[in-house]
């Protein structure tokens, strides 16, 4: 995963809200330069950010839109990590695809 800014350390819960299943958690905790992701949480966190599906699909894709997503706790922190994700995952998809490609 893509490094945070320095400094940055805490942790923000992602709750996708199933319509037919179990909502799923996964938590994304900053510290010591790093960010780590873990569907195995314990303890509350700084931040909570939860939305449908649709919801993370938008918020994760392309254009970034977190406006349909409910933030409870530290915002600042919760985005600076949804930042940290998203990047990641754009350039692990932009490796993907240049690798098809060669």
């Amino acid at each position: 995963m893509a490094s945070p800014p320095a400094g940055m350390a805490g942790t923000a819960d992602l709750v996708v809200q199933a319509r037919e299943q179990e909502d799923r958690v996964f938590r994304l905790e900053a510290s010591g330069g790093q960010v780590t992701i873990t569907e195995r949480v314990s303890g509350p966190a700084d931040a909570t950010v939860t939305g449908s599906e649709e919801q993370w699909i938008a918020a994760l894709g392309p254009d970034g839109s977190t406006a349909g997503l409910d933030f409870a706790g530290d915002r600042d922190l919760a985005e600076e990590l949804l930042g940290v994700f998203a990047g990641a995952a754009a350039a692990s998809t932009r490796r993907s695809a240049q690798r098809a490609v060669a």
